[in-house]
């Protein structure tokens, strides 16, 4: 019974997510919309006169630009439940994992997330290379729509904070009153991949749900997966931009093997604090 009131916890969770980012969705069309409508000057109109009608610019525009509306979500949704822990006079330790953490654990969780981004880029060159299926963590019109910095500080920052106080916040400490440490951090990793809604995204951010659980578990802290998470994306983000992947299957193996050595030494090292208990 604990078990599935876990489950239905989580799942009514990300449907309340999922409905703040829907209405966010509809609110900056809405707002894109009537700012072409008014010709504001920040919409560069001129980049999609060719489309002709207002509705096909808006919708083309707000395509283009995703990652305002969905920081805008995950603010609303952090505001949401802050709210909600508030008023109900829970503690953020708790619903949060928002604890001390060693500067020993913060340098291992880097370590960590520096190996991942070598081995998990390595795995999919080879599996691109093998399947003809073009794997990207960010495509080439991503950059020439948003600027290295502004990409720095949303998707590489604001976006994992945001994702790991929910996922391995929330969603982990609701799992872990019904589930054991594994099973927690395996359901905790799917519903974290398959919230992406993307098939390629959701092969890069299985492994770091994974790495994240396991590591706040370990710790007892939030931020030992806010490293992790954080310099995960912003490798990931510079080293899509520079183009760095572009090698062939010795040199990926080579990266892989330091990745997997990374992995190693930041998880064996780092140390048990806090663990998280369950009820």
């Amino acid at each position: 019974m604990k078990q599935l009131r876990a489950i239905m916890e989580c799942i009514l969770l990300l449907g309340i997510v999922y409905l703040i980012y829907e209405i966010m969705y509809f609110a900056y069309n809405y707002i894109i919309f009537y700012g072409l409508q008014q010709e504001w000057v920040w919409i560069p109109i001129e980049a999609y006169a060719h489309l002709g009608d207002i509705e096909s610019m808006t919708l083309e525009y707000v395509s283009d630009h995703p990652l305002e509306y969905t920081l805008i979500s995950w603010f609303m949704v952090a505001c949401f439940f802050l709210s909600v822990v508030v008023f109900s006079k829970q503690k953020l330790s708790q619903t949060f994992a928002l604890r001390h953490m060693s500067i020993k654990n913060s340098l291992t969780s880097m370590i960590t997330g520096i190996g991942l981004v070598f081995l998990m880029n390595g795995l999919i060159r080879f599996i691109s290379a093998a399947t003809d299926i073009e794997f990207s963590y960010l495509s080439s019109s991503t950059f020439r729509v948003y600027n290295l910095w502004f990409l720095m500080v949303v998707v590489g920052i604001l976006t994992p904070i945001f994702e790991e106080l929910f996922f391995r916040g929330v969603v982990l400490s609701r799992l872990s009153h019904g589930f054991g440490p594994l099973v927690s951090i395996l359901l905790s990793s799917v519903m974290f991949s398959l919230s992406h809604m993307n098939p390629v995204q959701s092969i890069y951010v299985f492994p770091v749900g994974l790495l994240a659980a396991y590591l706040v578990y370990k710790t007892g802290s939030i931020f030992s997966a806010i490293w992790l998470h954080t310099l995960y994306n912003i490798l990931n983000i510079y080293l899509a931009k520079i183009d760095f992947f572009q090698y062939n299957s010795v040199q990926l193996l080579v990266l892989m093997l330091i990745g997997i050595c990374l992995l190693g030494v930041g998880l064996y090292q780092s140390e048990e604090q806090n663990v998280i208990e369950n009820p």
